[in-house]
């Protein structure tokens, strides 16, 4: 399994929605991808192509150019987007592949 790239920041909660929307449609043209978001999401156009460059931004849209240089746009799996942000706090809280190495905490009150 390859490495996952770190995210450029945290998506919003439409972003996320966005993301599983254009993931299902595999790869699309960009303007399908903005009448998809602005007819499915409840949201205007340009609001739809702001949220696809903060996707674009995040590391989780890729565009590509298309035989007859249209924009193609391609989506990362949400799998990726959640791996993305557990493995890094897994990391920082410090435990190892068999468990806490770590003390367990104590309960309020507990001695």
């Amino acid at each position: 399994m390859e490495e996952p790239q770190p995210l450029r920041g945290l998506p919003r909660r439409r972003e996320v929605a966005a993301l599983y929307l254009l993931h299902s449609k595999g790869e699309l043209e960009l303007g399908e991808a903005i009448s998809l978001l602005s007819q499915r999401l409840c949201m205007t156009r340009k609001t739809s192509h702001n949220v696809i460059k903060r996707l674009r931004r995040l590391g989780l849209v890729k565009y590509q150019r298309g035989p007859s240089g249209m924009i193609l746009l391609r989506a990362a799996s949400p799998e990726e987007l959640v791996r993305a942000i557990a493995e890094p706090y897994i990391a920082r809280r410090g435990g190892d592949e068999d468990g806490c190495t770590r003390r367990p905490r104590r309960g309020r009150g507990v001695k």
